[in-house]
């Protein structure tokens, strides 16, 4: 008879918690725990096509970058003055590039801004660090295919005065070179002129600071390769492109 009476009270206690449960949560029925675990399946179904997602654009990225890379090799080698550069070197480091852009998950409409920094900054670096001179080829390509870029971010993007502050980068920017260059001729090429204006435009795209903040970096990287070749004149391009190409891709929030 005990033991009856202490089942019946059990089952009663249990109703009573089911009762106070649906009333305090209406929207929860009393298999909550099945629910949970439903949703819980979505969960971890949602992130596994997430990363797979994540995973194939970073692939997919790469191998874009891979191609390019080969092509502007094949493009260095039939330059007038261009240069032999060994296999797999360029269409590697574009593919590297490309790849961490992919990774970064920079919104759509910024990634074409370091995707197409990254393409022409690995044929341009490689002809500077051999030759030391910048194909107009390319310093001058970069004007439109990088105008572009940033045209798409300032129309879709929800960056405000985004194109303004292009137009003044290409301007405060370039100008600044041009002024170096024209008093001191030695300390600046041409070709690096030619590239500081259409890099001036990504670097005002990302935000007034990183203006200054991309030619404190290009002086601070031109100065490390300095310090590696044991060697006062050393090309200033790649740094002009590191450091632009950095703050494109890391900088930008």
């Amino acid at each position: 008879q005990p033991l009856r009476k202490w089942r019946s009270g059990v089952k009663e206690g249990a109703k009573q918690r089911d009762f106070v449960r649906v009333v305090r949560f209406p929207d929860r029925s009393v298999d909550d725990t099945r629910r949970r675990s439903g949703s819980l399946a979505r969960f971890l179904l949602t992130s596994r096509h997430s990363r797979a997602m994540n995973i194939l654009c970073i692939v997919a990225f790469a191998t874009a970058g891979v191609g390019v890379g080969a092509g502007g090799r094949v493009l260095l080698a039939r330059l007038p003055r261009g240069i032999r550069l060994p296999p797999f070197w360029c269409e590697l480091s574009s593919g590297a590039l490309s790849a961490i852009a992919g990774w970064r998950g920079l919104p759509w409409w910024w990634v074409p801004v370091p995707l197409v920094l990254g393409w022409l900054a690995v044929p341009l670096a490689a002809v500077d660090f051999a030759r030391r001179r910048l194909p107009d080829v390319f310093t001058l390509s970069a004007y439109p295919l990088l105008g572009l870029a940033v045209a798409v971010a300032g129309l879709f993007g929800d960056s405000p005065g985004l194109g303004v502050r292009a137009v003044a980068g290409v301007l405060l920017f370039g100008g600044a070179h041009a002024l170096v260059r024209l008093l001191a001729p030695r300390a600046m090429g041409a070709g690096d002129v030619k590239l500081a204006g259409s890099l001036g435009a990504v670097l005002g795209a990302v935000g007034w600071p990183a203006i200054a903040l991309g030619a404190v970096l290009a002086a601070l990287v031109t100065a490390g390769v300095s310090v590696v070749r044991r060697s006062r004149v050393v090309p200033h391009g790649p740094g002009l492109l590191l450091a632009t190409w950095l703050l494109a891709a890391v900088g930008h929030r």
